[in-house]
């Protein structure tokens, strides 16, 4: 009876092993197809930052997808477009605990004639927000790898970087 109840264990332990490589290999994290090729050949590309410390934006104000805008630069230049959607890219990732805050300071908004896409990204909680012709259709997790290149092309545009829910002003992370 013990012997048969332990190879009833390892038979589920192998079983239930396998299901998870078979998962692993055939899903991969990342942006929704259509999303993935607006953003691969974007006619329009601009980079946002956005300022949660102050809460959600209020009727008449600056915004994107309801949160204060404190800026946007445009991306022109093909190569700094691939530069810039590979860096929120490489950030998507098989993170396994997903924060309960949301306090974006970073959004893209791509346009094509295929579509629109907005990403409204929150490197501090490890979320980015994905919406295609304005309608959220996925909410991924991501890791904070591309924030320092998109501080910096904000930056470089002069553009403040917004604060966090209770962050002092001028100390942004």
């Amino acid at each position: 009876m013990k012997r048969s109840v332990v190879v009833l264990a390892l038979s589920a332990l192998a079983f239930v092993a396998m299901c998870y490589m078979a998962v692993r290999a055939f899903w991969r994290p990342g942006l929704p197809r259509r999303a993935e090729q607006i953003l691969a050949r974007p006619a329009e590309l601009s980079l946002l930052s956005l300022d949660p410390g102050r809460g959600r934006a209020r009727p008449g104000e600056d915004q994107f997808h309801g949160w204060r805008l404190l800026g946007k630069t445009s991306v022109t230049d093909a190569r700094q477009q691939a530069a810039l959607v590979a860096a929120v890219e490489r950030g998507i990732s098989h993170v396994n605990a997903r924060s309960l805050c949301f306090e974006p300071r970073h959004g893209l908004e791509a346009r094509s004639p295929a579509g629109a896409v907005d990403l409204v990204i929150c490197y501090h909680c490890d979320v980015i927000q994905v919406y295609v012709d304005g309608q959220k259709v996925d909410e991924l997790l991501t890791r904070d790898s591309g924030q320092a290149f998109l501080d910096g092309m904000l930056g470089a545009a002069h553009i403040p970087l917004g604060h966090y829910i209770g962050e002092r002003a001028g100390a942004a992370q």
